[in-house]
């Protein structure tokens, strides 16, 4: 699976050339480093306007070289846009993305993950159609604020002072109180 970065976004310095199939372009001086290490896909789209698939495109990066960007085109069945300097690039969540994570259906997940001020162990059961891991058992206090990647609701407490807990994948589902 390809290396993900929080806030991978930055500005087009040199497009490509030709604009609608080089395949290397700078971002803004220094912003190279705000992206994870190739390979992964960015978007691209034009500045003021959201991205659509008249005028975005996926493209793959393959290499990085301090601010210099190669791509490879058209990705993901986006069209091969006319990028110029001052289009957005970002890594974003895409299709392909989110299909990578598709054979994680059923995994059994073993150590510990570690969420601030909550150690959680024995995770098991995750499948793709409940997004859920349940049976779980904490050595600590629930947290104040949720984990971008799960999040947790106490359920009961048990007897050793412990909490049953269940978490929940965050994979575009909403927070939903699970009952005791």
């Amino acid at each position: 699976m390809d290396a993900l970065n929080d806030f991978a976004y930055s500005l087009v310095a040199t497009p490509p050339s030709p604009a609608t199939s080089g395949t290397s372009l700078t971002v803004t001086a220094g912003q190279g480093a705000l992206f994870p290490a190739p390979p992964f896909s960015a978007t691209i789209w034009p500045a003021g306007v959201q991205p659509l698939s008249i005028n975005a495109e996926i493209v793959r990066v393959t290499a990085v070289s301090t601010d210099t960007f190669t791509i490879t085109r058209a990705q993901e069945g986006t069209t091969a846009q006319s990028i110029t300097a001052g289009y957005q690039i970002a890594q974003t969540v895409t299709a392909g993305l989110l299909q990578e994570l598709a054979p994680l259906s059923g995994a059994t997940f073993t150590g510990q993950v570690v969420v601030p001020d909550l150690k959680v162990t024995g995770l098991t059961g995750a499948t793709a159609s409940s997004s859920r891991l349940v049976g779980t058992t904490t050595s600590g206090p629930p947290p104040q604020e949720p984990s971008r990647l799960a999040t947790s609701w106490p359920t009961r407490p048990e007897p050793s002072g412990s909490v049953s807990l269940a978490v929940r994948l965050a994979l575009g589902q909403t927070k939903s109180p699970i009952p005791s």
